[in-house]
């Protein structure tokens, strides 16, 4: 009679199943990249695309015919298993969100980076951990460890830093918990949008394969529920006006994507080219290493040319974690960290993308426009210009020029001329 599975090697044949199925569904979008090259007579590309295709399938045959003692593997501990498990998966699924990309994108195929990143997920195949003896007599001394020690889990267990309640900006957000500890230039950029100009197309992303392991309780369930009903309505009735780096985005389009437990926003330039994605989702960790790969993971597989604010949901955060996402940055990504129980929202407060785009993932209700927001500062201000408006909001004076030249032609405003850059308000 065969053994059991313990539950390490029960999780490893689920990774390997996990990492079977992000294969197959990068295997079909590279077919569809194959032959889009092939219209666009892209014989360079189509050819390397063919031999990554090859090379996918190969490892898909292998994965899915052969044990993990036909690959190299190696000897490790039990902390070595779980680091060498976590990798395996995150560049799979990086591997596949990078496909994903390239299929959406209009720029050239950047056959060098789905070459690195099949790579690496080969690598960390064949580092994976054997599940030996003495991994499978660390992992029962851990359990034992475990079940002893659960009684004596008391209340310091939930004690969890908690951030100063802000006080609320005048652009709206009126709930203590849903902004950061100090007050922030803002939140500027919310633009009132018709329910009928927003579309709730489906996003193909990389959430949409993001496996919810950790199955909440009906309490927390409810608390997520209400938590993406709440920007569901924020998403639905207001668009972005202010990007990441300060451009105006009032003029973009801007659609949405709502389940259970996720909400994906973005803003694209046309009818292609995709700008910036919001992605809110419930994800909790408590090891930061494992946070670290897996949002290094995610911002690797951003394309230039785009930005991505992506937003972990949990009920609490670890003080680890926090500490680390109060310090993160990266060109083309911003973490946020979003806790159920305390409202909290915890992401680097320095940096300007976290200030231009915490509103679309806080729990603020009351929103305000670019325009209703800057009112009183127009009223008091006989002339000003763009250096000016861009002061008050996350504008950058490119954008501020931009939006001010919108006010312009809808004669809310008026420019004074004598070779000014300057207006003032319209009395009409």
């Amino acid at each position: 009679m065969s053994k059991i599975p313990t539950d390490i090697q029960i999780l490893q044949e689920q990774n390997r199943q996990t990492a079977i199925k992000n294969l197959k569904d990068a295997y079909g979008l590279i077919e569809k990249l194959v032959q889009k090259t092939y219209i666009d007579n892209d014989m360079d590309a189509n050819s390397s695309l063919r031999n990554i295709r090859t090379d996918v399938s190969r490892i898909i045959s292998e994965m899915g015919t052969k044990g993990l003692g036909n690959f190299d593997g190696k000897e490790g501990n039990l902390e070595d298993f779980y680091d060498s498990e976590d990798r395996f998966i995150a560049t799979s699924t990086a591997f596949l969100e990078a496909v994903n990309n390239s299929l959406l994108s209009q720029d050239t195929v950047d056959i060098f980076l789905l070459e690195t990143q099949l790579g690496q997920f080969e690598k960390s195949l064949n580092e994976r951990i054997l599940i030996d003896q003495n991994v499978l007599a660390e992992f029962k001394e851990k359990e034992m460890e475990a079940g002893l020690s659960n009684d004596n889990i008391g209340s310091d267990a939930t004690s969890m830093e908690k951030e100063a309640p802000g006080t609320g900006s005048f652009m709206g957000v009126s709930s203590d918990k849903s902004t950061p500890s100090e007050k922030l230039p803002g939140p500027f950029g919310i633009k009132s949008s018709e329910i009928s100009g927003i579309s709730n197309e489906k996003q193909k992303t990389e959430t949409e394969i993001i496996s919810f392991s950790d199955e909440p309780d009906t309490e927390t369930l409810s608390g997520i529920y209400n938590y993406f009903n709440l920007l569901e309505h924020k998403y639905s009735h207001n668009q972005p006006e202010v990007s990441h780096d300060g451009n105006y985005i009032g003029d973009k389009k801007w659609s949405f994507d709502v389940s259970d437990r996720r909400i994906i926003g973005l803003v694209k330039d046309g009818v292609f080219r995709e700008l910036l994605h919001f992605e809110t989702y419930w994800h909790p960790m408590d090891d930061v290493r494992e946070m670290m790969q897996f949002v290094q993971s995610r911002a690797n597989a951003v394309p230039g040319g785009q930005f991505r604010s992506l937003c972990l949901v949990a009920s609490v955060w670890n003080n680890e974690i926090k500490d680390w996402a109060k310090g993160f940055m990266h060109p083309r990504l911003v973490i946020f960290l979003y806790e159920l129980d305390t409202g909290d929202l915890i992401f680097n407060e320095s940096v300007d993308t976290g200030r231009n785009l915490y509103i679309w993932h806080s729990s603020g209700r009351e929103i305000v426009s670019l325009e209703d927001g800057l009112q009183e500062f127009m009223e008091n201000n006989e002339y000003f210009d763009a250096r000016d408006i861009a002061e008050e909001t996350g504008l950058n004076v490119r954008g501020a020029e931009k939006f001010l030249q919108k006010l312009a032609d809808r004669k809310k405003i008026i420019s004074i001329g004598f070779g000014t850059s300057s207006y003032t308000k319209s009395g009409l």
